[in-house]
């Protein structure tokens, strides 16, 4: 999404906000413009500029704020708010800023429990409690007081998983794949499990979604130290036309953003080995 469309979109809330004196009135103009997320969502995720992206979404998040402000009880508006949270989190904190990563995905959460409160139904929220849930921890993995709550994110992922494997771009076996290649068995992870949610994803994705050949690359071949597997997977990112698929034009050029980094990396991530 363009950076004037955000910044339009946040200065038109601040514009009528202070007009909305009652709580039924702030309701109303809340709800109105509500209307407008899918589009705000559709045109984020179709940015094909990360630089850009990276800038713009603040304004977003600001907005879905005040929106929520506004109208605290509405359960389309907060989970609006945990999925752009935890997802501005996962697309651009957690490797540069952890700490506040963590605070985004624990805002995403909280507003995705809020919705649970008003109905425990619905797939989306489920989906983007236990995500922000697990992000959070996953950014506080040293804290073991934190890490006691890590089954229960899973079996919420595991939950949705159950439900509808394919929500949000085959979301839940992303994640789960994450996970499982990002700990070792020791620890609760499990490479066997990490492969099979990666294979299933790219299978419901078509291969169109790079987010899942880059996390197959980076936390399975990684972990399995697997270096021809982890330079298919990055080529097949590099290779990819960048028209692959538009309407997640955000996630794929942030995924050969960093799929040039690590097979840059390769000799720091994988031990040789003859034939390799």
């Amino acid at each position: 999404m363009s950076e004037r469309g955000m910044s339009h979109a946040a200065l038109a809330l601040a514009l009528v906000a202070p007009l909305a004196a009652g709580c039924s009135t702030q309701r109303l103009v809340a709800r109105a413009m509500a209307g407008t997320l899918p589009a705000l969502t559709e045109a984020f995720e179709a940015e094909t500029s990360p630089a850009q992206a990276r800038e713009a979404g603040p304004a977003l998040l600001k907005m879905l704020d005040g929106l929520i402000a506004m109208d605290p009880r509405n359960p389309g508006l907060l989970v609006a708010g945990s999925r752009m949270y935890a997802s501005f989190a996962f697309a651009f904190l957690e490797e540069e800023d952890p700490a506040r990563a963590r605070l985004l995905y624990e805002r995403a959460r909280g507003y995705a429990r809020r919705a649970l409160e008003r109905d425990p139904r619905p797939v989306a929220a489920r989906f983007w409690a236990a995500a922000a849930w697990a992000g959070s921890i996953h950014m506080a993995k040293s804290d073991p007081h934190v890490l006691k709550d890590l089954p229960k994110a899973l079996a919420l992922l595991e939950e949705v998983l159950a439900e509808d494997e394919g929500f949000q771009n085959a979301a839940p076996h992303l994640f789960l794949g994450i996970y499982h290649a990002s700990r070792g068995p020791a620890v609760g992870g499990d490479p066997r499990q990490a492969r099979a949610h990666f294979e299933r994803a790219l299978e419901l994705t078509g291969r169109r979604l790079l987010q899942v050949q880059l996390h197959y690359a980076r936390g399975y071949a990684v972990q399995v130290q697997d270096a021809p597997l982890f330079r298919a997977l990055l080529t097949e990112v590099l290779e990819a036309p960048d028209d692959l698929w538009p309407e997640q034009a955000l996630a794929n050029a942030l995924a050969k953003e960093r799929a040039r980094r690590l097979l840059a990396a390769i000799d720091d991530l994988i031990i040789a080995r003859s034939g390799d």
